[in-house]
């Protein structure tokens, strides 16, 4: 099993403004949230989000160890979409 390495050093911005071009949480969230979910992510409740945290944690590891849920579902609740 292979998963995507996943970064995140500079907490809830995006990686188009990161100088280090790590992905990030909030980069991940903005990506789910404006091409893959019709109608975005931030306001998913119940069962649809646990489906996308969980499918987020079984396919990225963070910092080489897996993702704490806890840890993911408090980023989700704080993140705010980008204003494009």
């Amino acid at each position: 099993e292979c998963k995507l390495k996943w970064t995140d050093k500079i907490g809830q911005k995006s990686s188009t403004k990161s100088r280090n071009k790590e992905i990030t949480y909030g980069f991940i969230f903005d990506i789910f949230h404006d091409y893959f979910i019709e109608g975005g992510i931030k306001n998913l409740k119940g069962n649809k989000r646990k489906e996308l945290l969980n499918f987020i944690i079984e396919n990225f590891n963070k910092d080489d160890q897996q993702i704490k849920y806890e840890n993911l579902n408090k980023s989700f609740t704080n993140w705010n979409p980008l204003k494009v």
